[in-house]
């Protein structure tokens, strides 16, 4: 225990020195309990950890005097003694003691799994289920699988399949990006430089 100010001569007027509490008063004072810190001398017990923060210290190791900030991108529950208490917020997963964005092409469904796109599929940062992943340009989603687009026509986004304009073609070629791939048929072409106006 420490003394504040002069010398006093009665144990009630000592009071623990941060890190430490006493259950009661003239007791001896024992390191805080996991989760709770003191950060100044006091008579009074410690105090729970706040949210987002952990008390992660041994007593025979550290004096709880303080609390930790969970990672960044991270939260936890009040009284938490461990960092595996913080939980890395939706769209990220953990690497390590950091919470990362989840890939591109990947998507997190919980801090701990990160799981590819099925193949030909794509997904932006931070997606969190297999349903954000969608077909890459030139492929369409057909019984949850991506197939090239169908000759003569073109899947910009990997969502809709556009037929090509009227008298043009793919030239028999599967998994067109765009509408551009659709050339005019044998004797037609495109008037006035519109593309995909083919005429005669």
């Amino acid at each position: 225990m420490a003394q504040l100010g002069q010398a006093r001569n009665s144990v009630s007027t000592c009071v623990c020195r941060r890190g430490y509490e006493a259950n009661q008063p003239g007791l001896a004072c024992v390191a805080c309990p996991d989760s709770s810190f003191q950060a100044s001398a006091a008579s009074v017990l410690c105090t729970l950890c706040a949210a987002n923060t952990f008390q992660p210290y041994s007593v025979s190791v550290h004096d709880a005097d303080t609390c930790v900030q969970c990672p960044r991108n991270s939260t936890s529950n009040s009284g938490s003694s461990t960092e595996a208490a913080c939980i890395c917020d939706s769209t990220f997963h953990r690497n390590g003691s950091k919470c990362q964005l989840c890939r591109p092409d990947y998507y997190c469904p919980d801090q701990d799994t990160q799981t590819q796109c099925p193949i030909f599929m794509t997904a932006p940062a931070g997606s969190i289920a297999e349903e954000e992943c969608i077909c890459v340009p030139g492929y369409l989603k057909v019984n949850n699988a991506c197939q090239m687009c169908a000759v003569n026509t073109y899947c910009p986004e990997g969502v809709v399949q556009s037929a090509c304009p009227r008298n043009s073609t793919t030239n028999g070629q599967l998994g067109r990006e765009n509408r551009s791939a659709c050339a005019c048929d044998s004797g037609f072409y495109e008037a006035d430089g519109v593309e995909g106006n083919c005429t005669l």
